[in-house]
């Protein structure tokens, strides 16, 4: 006797814990089954069959037990001279689950029986249009948690900026010593990513500590080549020298953080509303000077921030930011160590934006962030 999957998902590629993840399966057994219980750690559930065959989506159990930090970024890195490992951090369990699922069919007699997988789950999601074109998270050893270049599987585009926090998040299924080829110049070295999502951190801000001081890069484009055994990915890597401008972090789709800075020219506005009033008429015409006390406002900043003539690399980038769960706006100084205050949580205003322009080759984009509500003074 054993129990069987008619549908199956993988326990080899990485799944998306924010999409449809559906097992249905049966036992061989003659008796009828009564039901299931379904172990995950601590966690058991119950479920009921239909013709005596089961069936459980795992999304909304596995994308609360993957989002142990809500999406809060509380990693502040502090970058060493001569220290390589002061630029790498783990962020496996805020990203990854590997995790142990026990199945029991309990039949009309009592009697049961047990089979157990495990599955690796990713916090990300993907949309149905990616799948059905195959450009998806399959089975490969490495991966770089952010868009992969279009028709692509292996190939990311990353645009640096330099003089601000930046950070790429490395997948390993076997962590370890990662080379990292820059074609560019001919220069590499290996990182020691021995975590199974390892955070290699570019900067922190300053430009005394930075990646360069192990692996040089150049103004402009650096084609990287990652080496982990034998799996390799590639990454078309844009330096951006220093420059102003208002600097977001958000997280992607696929796990990790991407960035951007927009333009330096920018609008902030401030938008209040009144509270309600109470009465306050109560004296004779001639003593009365405040017949109403107001019992405060509500007071709110937003920024309009621009960029211009991304490319269709880029904007794949971007376009992150529009369903992003978490956005944050540096506030911190450029070309300084960032800190734990450097970073202010805010959302995107909504509305509507063009993603893709198919007349154009480059886009303009132009949205308005809020700004956490100001603290005011009420009655």
């Amino acid at each position: 006797m054993a129990i069987t999957f008619s549908k199956a998902i993988s326990t080899t590629n990485f799944l998306n814990a924010y999409n449809n993840n559906v097992v249905e399966f049966t036992s061989d057994n003659v008796l009828d089954a009564v039901k299931c219980k379904i172990t995950l750690g601590s966690l058991v559930l119950e479920i009921t069959p239909s013709n005596n065959i089961f069936s459980f989506d795992f999304k909304e159990t596995l994308s609360a037990l993957i989002n142990t930090n809500q999406f809060i970024d509380t990693l502040t890195p502090a970058l060493v001279l001569s220290d390589v490992t002061s630029h790498i951090y783990d962020f496996t369990t805020e990203t990854y689950l590997s995790q142990l699922v026990n199945y029991e069919i309990t039949f009309s007699d009592t009697t049961t029986e047990t089979t157990s997988e495990t599955y690796k789950f990713l916090k990300s999601v993907e949309q149905l249009e990616q799948n059905k074109k195959g450009v998806v998270t399959s089975g490969n050893d490495l991966y770089l948690l952010s868009p992969f270049l279009q028709a692509t599987a292996n190939t990311y585009n990353i645009t640096y900026f330099e003089g601000y926090p930046f950070d790429i998040s490395f997948l390993i299924n076997t962590p370890g010593a990662t080379t990292i080829l820059n074609q560019t110049n001919g220069l590499d070295y290996s990182f020691p990513l021995d975590y199974t999502v390892s955070r290699l951190f570019f900067g922190d801000g300053r430009i005394t500590i930075t990646i360069d001081d192990y692996l040089p890069l150049i103004d402009g484009l650096n084609e990287l080549k990652i080496t982990r055994g034998t799996d390799i990915i590639y990454i078309n890597l844009t330096k951006i020298p220093s420059q102003q401008g208002e600097y977001l972090k958000f997280q992607n789709s696929y796990g990790g953080w991407s960035y951007w800075l927009f333009n330096c020219i920018h609008k902030r506005a401030n938008k209040t509303k009144d509270l309600s009033d109470v009465n306050n008429d109560f004296l004779s015409l001639s003593d009365t000077t405040d017949p109403f006390k107001n019992i405060g406002k509500t007071s709110q900043d937003t920024l309009t921030l621009h960029t211009k003539s991304t490319t269709a690399q880029e904007q794949q980038i971007i376009n992150e930011l529009f369903d992003s769960p978490k956005i944050y706006y540096f506030t911190g100084l450029r070309l300084s160590q960032a800190t734990d205050v450097s970073w202010l949580a805010c959302s995107l205003k909504a509305g509507t934006q063009i993603i893709t322009d198919y007349k154009k080759d480059t886009k303009n984009y132009k949205l308005t962030i809020e700004l956490p509500q100001r603290y005011t003074m009420k009655l």
